[in-house]
């Protein structure tokens, strides 16, 4: 039986359906995935994709290709390969009635040790690259092995329009205008099992007199 491998198929799942619809990567073919294991053939319309992996068979049934394995580190040494960062979204926002600029920092952990917190120091420039803002933030966060954090939980600073000066008057303007660039150095992971990895810091060398 000839099958046709369908190494990254976009899947679109319909909320108010228990089937769910998938485009065939490279050829634009769309196909309905029913509960029963088989599939049929869709006329073209407009998808939200979400990447998956599977296996089209012609007698229209189907199944699932195994994830590819991902190695994780059991004795991580290195900070800056056990645990980094992948999305610094920043905007302005209204939090609690307030317009506020907001700060979601994703994490990714590559351990297979549980991560339980960490220090990160952060910069926010703006489009010129003048400092707006910079500190040190400690993430009272959980972090599973191979797992990546959400971007549900960020930092906020509220606009005060009592007093001037404040983090949010400093970056407002290039949050609001996508033109902020965050930078984020991790300083410090905590894991479950007692292990803390810190950043090494360059040592300076001292002249002889």
């Amino acid at each position: 039986m000839k099958t046709i491998a369908l190494i990254a198929a976009l899947i679109s799942i319909n909320a108010y359906a228990e089937d769910q619809t998938a485009t065939i990567d490279g050829t634009g073919k769309k196909v309905a995935i029913h509960e029963n294991g088989t599939w049929e053939a869709l006329p073209a319309q407009p998808q939200h994709p979400m990447a998956a992996g599977m296996e089209l068979h012609e007698n229209g049934t189907w199944k699932a290709l195994p994830k590819p394995e991902v190695k994780l580190i059991d004795q991580p040494k290195d900070l800056a390969s056990a645990v980094t960062v992948f999305d610094t979204t920043m905007v302005v926002k209204k939090v609690n009635y307030n317009e506020s600029v907001t700060l979601a920092i994703r994490y990714e952990n590559h351990t297979s040790k549980r991560a339980t917190g960490l220090v990160a120091s952060i910069v926010v420039k703006n489009g010129f690259g003048n400092v707006l803002y910079a500190t040190t933030l400690q993430e009272d966060v959980a972090i599973e092995p191979g797992a990546k954090t959400s971007g549900d939980m960020y930092w906020h600073w509220d606009d005060n329009q009592f007093i001037k000066g404040e983090p949010y008057d400093k970056m407002w303007q290039a949050a609001s205008s996508n033109t902020a660039k965050v930078e984020v150095k991790i300083l410090k992971v905590i894991f479950e099992d007692g292990t803390i990895l810190k950043a090494s810091v360059p040592q300076q060398i001292k002249k002889k007199k």
